[in-house]
């Protein structure tokens, strides 16, 4: 985004190219916070790789104008890169570079900008097809949807507020993927020459404590999740449960959510975002 940056060179090898092959090292990119404790946007904006300028620009925007607690300029102190592009659906935070990666759906406003946007579904959409169940959920504000939505065919011009709950709800879930990852505690103790990816996974995962503590109890619940979500293939038990078996499997448990039980780091995450 910014050509001026000092990590320009090494952004996007590091982060978003087709010949990644190892990760970096934190000596290349650091972490946001061991450059700066209190980051400013100027050096947030440095870390960021679009495929469109535009992209860039609504997300400065969006931390200027709609980040007034700084929350997300703290939690992106985990992170190495904040990377939009119109090719990414869905989000994801990948801790072989420690960067979040983030659909740009989230943040166009024009319908010239929304035409740049590939409109290729998220791959996982047929996950769990032949189940005989759906849990649909929603963020809910005075009683309707908390964000507008509009069909493609619709060439309208979006307000901020239009996706601004669905746009924090996303930063907030793959920003505490980051910050599990990469926990404020640990942030000045590993060796600048480490692997991105073997610092990350050298941590003290708070996710690990919160499934001590409040362990997701269901193993039909945790199976149907790696179906809907990491598309193993259903057994037949799974084809034949009914929604009255799934609230048998769900309603005594602790979980916020069917995708809770996609993974201990995916719990943790969602329960952030909802809490947040």
């Amino acid at each position: 985004y910014n050509s001026t940056s000092p990590y320009a060179e090494s952004l996007v090898d590091c982060t978003y190219s087709n010949t990644l092959s190892s990760s970096c090292t934190l000596a290349i990119l650091p972490l946001l916070a061991k450059e700066n404790v209190m980051p400013s946007i100027n050096n947030i904006m440095d870390r960021v790789v679009v495929s469109h300028q535009w992209m860039g620009d609504r997300f400065k925007d969006f931390l200027v104008n709609s980040d007034s607690n700084d929350d997300f300029k703290y939690l992106l102190r985990a992170t190495t890169a904040i990377v939009i592009s119109y090719d990414i659906r869905p989000s994801f935070y990948w801790a072989a570079t420690g960067a979040i990666y983030l659909d740009a759906q989230n943040f166009w406003l024009t319908p010239d900008e929304r035409d740049t946007i590939n409109e290729a579904p998220d791959f996982r959409s047929d996950f769990g097809n032949e189940l005989q169940f759906a849990m649909p959920w929603r963020y809910v504000k005075d009683n309707d949807y908390a964000d507008s939505y509009f069909t493609n065919d619709q060439r309208v011009t979006r307000t901020v507020s239009d996706g601004f709950y669905r746009l924090t709800s996303l930063l907030y879930h793959e920003l505490a993927h980051a910050n599990d990852f990469f926990p404020s505690t640990e942030w000045f103790s590993h060796n600048n020459q480490s692997r991105i990816l073997d610092a990350a996974l050298s941590t003290n995962f708070e996710s690990d404590d919160l499934a001590i503590v409040f362990p997701l109890q269901s193993n039909e619940m945790r199976s149907l999740a790696q179906v809907s979500f990491a598309g193993v293939s259903a057994s037949d038990s799974q084809k034949s449960y009914s929604p009255s078996d799934i609230e048998a499997f769900f309603s005594p448990d602790l979980a916020t959510g069917f995708y809770a039980y996609s993974s201990e780091r995916e719990d943790y995450a969602l329960l952030f975002e909802e809490l947040m």
